[in-house]
């Protein structure tokens, strides 16, 4: 099952008109690791799983005095789960979940 993931809020400034803009995680990989990517239509989604290892986190408090950080890996295996379904353009693809 996937885990639902909440977009955050992209700046702090609040002139900026993208301070309201919400941005996702993402992460990049060489086509070199993930070939399949070169046939791959952008604004498409695809499923992969990977095997990840973790090799750091950091830990800190925010302005609420909350705990959070980010963790580090490094990917050890990759494979391409097929797709469920016909894919629709990115401005109507929820490319993560969201929480609710």
């Amino acid at each position: 099952m996937m885990r639902k993931i909440k977009p955050e809020k992209f700046g702090d400034m609040a002139e900026m008109p993208m301070a309201e803009a919400k941005r996702y995680p993402n992460f990049y990989i060489s086509t070199k690791h993930l070939p399949e990517a070169k046939k791959w239509e952008v604004g498409q989604t695809y499923h992969i799983a990977l095997e990840i290892k973790q090799t750091g986190i950091s830990m800190h408090k925010d302005k609420e005095n909350k705990e959070e950080g980010n963790a580090d890996f490094e990917i050890t295996a990759i494979e391409v789960l097929p797709n469920e379904g016909p894919k629709k353009k990115y401005e109507k693809v929820m490319r993560y979940k969201e929480e609710m």
